[in-house]
């Protein structure tokens, strides 16, 4: 019976202080997480205000391609017949000009 209470006390005084000490570790480390959340949350929210404006390159994207069909057309319309030349290079002017306001 002595022997317990020997192996009792060694317990309270060896292995409990020891099983709060890593207890105290994790809670700390728990802890850490939130402000690390709440900074990646904002980080986050950041992100996807810079993603509202992929909408518009998309229209971007249409517009230029539009605008080397139409050059691209103009190009083969002046190769065929040469007296279209003088409206095609109006257009295309107009084309690089439309370009360049935006």
């Amino acid at each position: 019976m002595i022997l317990w209470w020997i192996g009792d006390v060694v317990l309270l005084v060896v292995v409990l202080p020891v099983v709060v000490y890593l207890l105290r570790g994790v809670l700390e480390a728990a802890r850490s997480i939130v402000p690390s959340v709440q900074s990646i949350a904002t980080v986050a929210a950041a992100g996807s205000r810079d993603l509202d404006a992929a909408a518009l390159l998309v229209t971007t994207q249409d517009q230029a391609t539009k605008d080397d069909r139409r050059r691209r057309e103009l190009r083969r319309l002046t190769r065929l017949d040469p007296r279209r030349r003088e409206l095609a290079r109006r257009w295309l002017y107009l084309l690089r000009c439309q370009q360049r306001a935006w």
